[in-house]
């Protein structure tokens, strides 16, 4: 009876106005957070459009009953008694995952499940027993490329340069050495001298081929510069795919860094929404574009880059409306002015340029406390 009193289930429908599908369906976020929660309702399911879900400071152990919330993209899961992250299997689109302050142990295991989630870019295992053990950023890196924050520290070129060349050798002396099997004396007793030279040299020869190829291996990882090829060409798939995998970590798209993601997009929309006037006339737009190119408020680390717009010169003011209309935003607002949607819908799809590594920081450290707030 105890235990059934100590048992409390974090129930979505709490966060709608009403218990109905229209709500449910409607969700698109869940805010569960400071309820001693133990485990999560089935009835998950009934809220398929949820993207950010809150519940730090609960007692949560594991992750059930999000099997059909894929559409999940930011967790909030700090200062809870996590032991594995198992259960965001299908969480495919997952961008962010804070999960500070729980008892996640076995670093490896953690990987194996995080390595799926392709999109994630921003991390915290800070607090947990696997965050202490030894190379943990490095490891973390080497595995998740994509990663842009992690423990609320950006991740710079260099630390994924260093990852790359580190952990693959970290990973090669932690192997355990193959143990050779030697035949049965009894077969080579029944084999002719000629038999035994053929077995005798193909063994040699499998020795030779998996020495040369290490060789290669490691050249490729330490000295940054692809292997020299053999009289057959290159050192075979192993060392083709070694190579591509490194260059994708190494780089990323140039869409992805001069262009908002779709989370960004909705941020800076709601944004320009609760801060501007329904309609925008010239000098309204204006001030807008001076104060999405200069300020540091809008929450995801990136600003217009003003030199690819320009109102005085009528540069890059061209939108799609709907029924496939173009129109030219600047002209829009000269004349009866611009709808602050129209206008939201052009910005985000202009280019955009990251903000500096201090003030990245700065806003880190901000969206931290206010996560811990919550």
């Amino acid at each position: 009876m105890a235990r059934e009193a100590a048992e409390i289930v974090l129930d979505p429908w709490t966060c709608v106005p009403k218990k109905n599908e229209k709500y449910a369906k409607e969700a698109v976020e869940l805010k569960m957070n400071n309820r001693a929660g133990t485990s999560l309702s089935p009835d998950f399911k009934r809220f398929p459009n949820v993207e950010v879900l809150w519940v730090n400071n609960n007692r949560l152990q594991s992750f059930t009953h999000l099997d059909t919330n894929f559409r999940i993209q930011h967790v909030y899961v700090q200062d809870n008694c996590l032991v594995s992250l198992t259960g965001l299997h299908a969480l495919k689109f997952l961008r962010t995952l804070l999960a500070a302050g729980n008892q996640l142990r076995n670093l490896q295991k953690q990987i194996d499940v995080l390595c799926k989630f392709a999109f994630l870019t921003k991390l915290d295992l800070s607090g947990n027993p696997c965050s202490e053990e030894p190379d943990y950023r490095l490891r973390v890196l080497y595995h998740l490329p994509q990663l842009e924050l992690h423990d609320r520290q950006a991740v710079k070129d260099s630390e994924l340069t260093q990852a790359s060349l580190v952990v693959p050798n970290l990973d090669e002396v932690s192997k355990p050495k193959p143990q050779w099997d030697p035949k049965p004396q009894g077969l080579l007793k029944n084999m002719s001298p000629a038999e035994v030279d053929c077995f005798t040299e193909a063994r040699a020869i499998r020795v030779r081929m998996k020495k040369e190829e290490q060789e290669a291996y490691d050249r490729e990882f330490r000295g940054g510069a692809r292997a020299p090829k053999s009289a057959e060409g290159d050192w075979g798939p192993m060392n083709k795919t070694a190579a591509a995998v490194r260059e994708a970590r190494l780089h990323r798209s140039e869409h992805e860094l001069t262009h908002l993601t779709e989370w960004e997009k909705v941020e800076v929309t709601k944004w320009i929404a609760e801060n501007c006037e329904a309609t925008l006339d010239t000098s309204n737009l204006k001030a807008l574009m001076d104060t999405t190119s200069s300020t540091s408020d809008l929450g995801i680390g990136k600003r217009l880059d003003a030199t690819t717009v320009s109102l005085e010169e009528g540069i890059g003011g061209e939108i799609l409306l709907a029924g496939e209309e173009m129109a030219d935003v600047f002209k829009l607002a000269g004349e009866d002015g611009v709808d602050n949607e129209v206008a939201a819908q052009w910005l985000v799809n202009q280019r955009w340029a990251f903000e500096d590594e201090e003030t990245l920081d700065m806003q880190i450290k901000d969206f931290f406390q206010r996560s811990q707030e919550g």
